[in-house]
């Protein structure tokens, strides 16, 4: 057969057995227009040409629903169907917005996220759908268009307003509180009727134009009205946030705490009990019975989920009462993190799970320690300090007590040791105790801890980490590579726009940049946001550090867990 006619042959064979979403199509779903009663089917294709995942993986399809009154996530395995992964939903009424990423129990394909407005069963879009479409990143300049549109559909979708009002903050703040103003005159009209979604906005805007009383006021009439709304919880969120990052003190404070605990006793099923209960876990005053009922509920409605368990381990630890079921409780958690699960509920990207892991192993060796389980607590903080993303002090102290505790103090010596290399004040004073119990005497700990402390050694110098390379592109198009800078001191700062607290302390840190100005220093800040929204938020805010865009994968690889992160 002349060679011509093999090809044109491979050539059909290859058309025939391509998957019908085409080569270069990862995902799609059917139909393009989801409507209300529909079954949507969600596909990902692993032989499409950009796919991350392989047709060997087990793909799971995280779902953000964003209803008419709430925000749901939920998650399912793909099954295999030919070439290609299905998954299958019910397109249920009230939905208004879905966002479906892919990822496995170890990656996410952060190429492959689809997005798409729900529609109502008669064509016309979901009351919500246009709102959410204008929080999205690619459409926020048109943000008036599609408040507009909402509002003409839908006059009663209050929390509209304050969705508009949050977006003008960046596109338009000298105007807003004026905005504000305007709409708040036409919302107080409709306050008799008092439906949660207002509430929800007026609490905001009165917050946003100074009226710290009267969004109080408002918050109460929703704690009592409303404990288990979904907009409760944000209200509150947000005068939390507004309240730190004004320094707040006093009565308002303590008040704020009040009302705080109220919603949570009121309402230990809903989100925002759960995602306050790690703090509770640990304050002595909180009872323990409230912990319990709000992890035991969650454990219930989502039994993978690792941080229940974590967080009911930790109140008992914190308590020292019902030590062998924290142990249990812990032992469970690290399994469904372990095996991905904590993606699967609010980590698609993988960041919280790497850099929580140490963490969960920690508690675990802690609580194993007050069970004087000390192989279990010794092999827990050993995992816990192949896991740290960068040298922890804390973690080689705890493992000198558990050897300290086994009567070998060689090993405990040593690992104070290199706590103290670290930095740890606190090894130092336990390292004291130890010199004591040996020898029985201070004298010569000084000259002791100097000699191994002060001078080289080659196991110093094994130990000792170079600072993590970067070579990126700041805003002004200039290549920063790390390398580059030897012998000077470089100060990295990670922030983004929407962080109240990153925001405040701008111009402390640009008089910081002013005061070195003639040293070899060097200022970056690492920002999570794309270029476009940084050159317009710099406009108005001015910001001396230089700037570095879309910087997530920075932040991780620094383990970076809040924000603002100096280092």
């Amino acid at each position: 057969m002349p060679l011509r006619h093999s090809i044109v042959i491979s050539i059909i064979v290859i058309l025939l057995l391509t998957p019908i979403t085409g080569i270069s199509q990862v995902t799609k779903i059917i139909p393009e227009k989801p409507k209300w009663g529909d079954k949507l089917q969600v596909i990902y294709n692993p032989k499409a040409e950009s796919a991350k995942f392989f047709p060997g993986d087990e793909i799971y399809a995280v779902c953000f629903v964003f209803l008419s009154d709430s925000t749901e996530r939920r998650w399912a395995k793909m099954h295999k169907d030919g070439e290609i992964f299905k998954y299958v939903m019910p397109v249920e009424e009230n939905m208004a917005f879905l966002t479906i990423y892919f990822l496995t129990s170890e990656h996410w394909d952060r190429k492959a996220k689809v997005s798409t407005m729900v529609y109502r069963s008669d064509g016309l879009p979901a009351k919500g759908a246009y709102i959410r479409t204008m929080k999205s990143s690619s459409s926020k300049e048109n943000y008036l268009d599609f408040f507009k549109k909402e509002i003409e559909l839908y006059p009663d979708n209050y929390k509209a307003y304050r969705d508009k009002w949050f977006i003008q903050r960046d596109f338009d703040p000298k105007n807003l509180k004026i905005t504000i103003k305007q709409d708040i005159n036409l919302l107080e009209k409709k306050l008799n009727d008092g439906p949660v979604e207002l509430l929800y906005s007026l609490s905001y805007g009165y917050m946003e134009l100074g009226e710290r009383r009267k969004s109080h006021t408002i918050l109460k009439e929703m704690i009592e009205k409303y404990p288990y709304s979904y907009y409760t919880g944000r209200a509150l969120d947000f005068h939390e946030r507004q309240t730190s990052s004004k320094q707040v003190k006093g009565e308002d404070a303590v008040n704020l705490e009040r009302m705080k605990l109220e919603l949570i006793r009121k309402s230990p099923k809903s989100q925002y009990s759960r995602e306050k209960v790690c703090l509770l876990s640990r304050q002595m005053e909180v009872p323990l019975s409230l912990i319990e009922s709000i992890c035991e509920h969650w454990i219930n409605d989502e039994p993978g989920h690792p941080w229940p368990y974590f967080y009911l381990a930790m109140a008992y630890f914190e308590r020292k009462k019902k030590l062998t079921q924290a142990a249990e409780l812990a032992n469970q958690a690290i399994n469904h993190l372990l095996k991905g699960k904590l993606r699967l509920y609010e980590d698609h990207t993988g960041i919280i799970t790497k850099m929580e892991m140490p963490w969960f192993y920690e508690i675990s060796s802690d609580i194993h320690s007050q069970l004087s389980n000390y192989a279990k607590a010794l092999a827990d903080i050993k995992t816990a300090k192949l896991l740290q993303i960068e040298p922890r002090p804390g973690y080689h102290l705890k493992e000198a007590i558990i050897w300290q505790k086994v009567g070998i103090y060689s090993k405990a010596e040593q690992e104070c040791l290199r706590a103290i290399k670290l930095g740890s004040a606190e090894a130092k004073d336990f390292l004291k105790e130890i010199y004591l119990k040996r020898n029985n005497t201070l004298n010569g700990f000084q000259e002791y801890i100097s000699e191994r402390t002060e001078k080289p050694t080659k196991e110093s110098s094994e130990e000792k980490e170079l600072a993590l390379e970067f070579d990126v592109v700041n805003l002004d198009g200039d290549n920063i590579r790390l390398a580059d800078m030897r012998g000077k001191a470089v100060v990295l700062n990670f922030w983004y726009i929407g962080c109240a607290p990153c925001r405040i302390e701008m111009p402390g840190l640009n008089n910081l940049v002013r005061e070195f100005k003639d040293k070899d220093i060097v200022f970056i800040a690492f920002a999570l946001d794309k270029e476009e929204d940084l050159k317009e938020f710099l406009k108005k805010t001015p910001f001396n550090y230089e700037i570095v865009p879309n910087s997530l994968e920075i932040a991780r690889k620094f383990g970076v867990r809040a924000f603002p992160t100096h280092i």
